[in-house]
């Protein structure tokens, strides 16, 4: 639809690197997927109490056990986020072999890929809150390039 609707603006789709968007975008959601206990419990957290309530129903149903139990302070929490840093090494690594200098998946191209990462690290900044101690030692993992990531992202984020 955006590449359709705006064809006078830079693709988030350049030619030929469909597959590896497709493919950095999958290693992502792979790489995220420990960090969900926490951040379901802090999105609802947030929500109005009519969302608040359907959230808390539908997500105690589906998981069998109270949003408060999901990642609680102590060990277990801690586990979650040291998992997370990991699965998130071998991205990092990835993005690092276009340089020392380069934020984005493919050269210093904003692709969906992109998009993506910067749509789960903008969740993960609101929910947390930028203040947050836990946000801030997410954000400089790896010599800060989830930080800068999303710095970087800056003029295409509705919540800046």
């Amino acid at each position: 639809y955006l590449e359709e609707t705006y064809p006078d603006t830079p693709s988030l789709f350049p030619p030929g690197k469909n597959a590896a968007i497709e493919l950095q975008t999958s290693v992502f959601d792979d790489a995220f997927d420990p960090l969900y206990p926490l951040t379901l419990q802090a999105s609802n957290a947030i929500l109005n109490p009519v969302s608040e309530a359907y959230f808390r129903r539908t997500r105690e149903a589906s998981f069998g056990k109270k949003i408060e139990e999901f990642a609680p302070p102590g060990p277990a929490r801690d586990e979650i986020w040291s998992k997370f840093k990991a699965n998130l090494q071998k991205l990092s690594s990835a993005y690092d072999a276009n340089g020392p200098n380069s934020l984005f998946f493919i050269d210093n191209t904003f692709t969906y890929s992109d998009v993506v990462v910067a749509a789960y690290l903008l969740w993960v900044k609101l929910i947390l809150g930028a203040d947050n101690a836990e946000w801030k030692e997410f954000a400089s993992w790896y010599g800060g390039r989830w930080g800068k990531f999303l710095d970087a992202t800056t003029k295409w984020q509705a919540f800046n």
